[in-house]
């Protein structure tokens, strides 16, 4: 779970070390946590290739 003081940049690449550990689920789960949190935060195309399920 999210600390409340994560920056969005911190939050991403807890994502990302997720999926490179090949927990998707986990990483889906926090992404949709993320959007909700952060709904005006546009992520950079760098980023979703990093925490978007492939």
């Amino acid at each position: 779970m999210a600390d409340a003081l994560d920056t969005p940049e911190r939050r991403l690449e807890r994502i990302a070390g997720l999926r490179l550990r090949g927990l998707h689920d986990e990483a889906d789960r926090e992404l949709a946590e993320f959007r909700r949190a952060f709904p005006d935060y546009r992520i950079s195309e760098e980023w979703l290739g990093k925490v978007q399920r492939k």
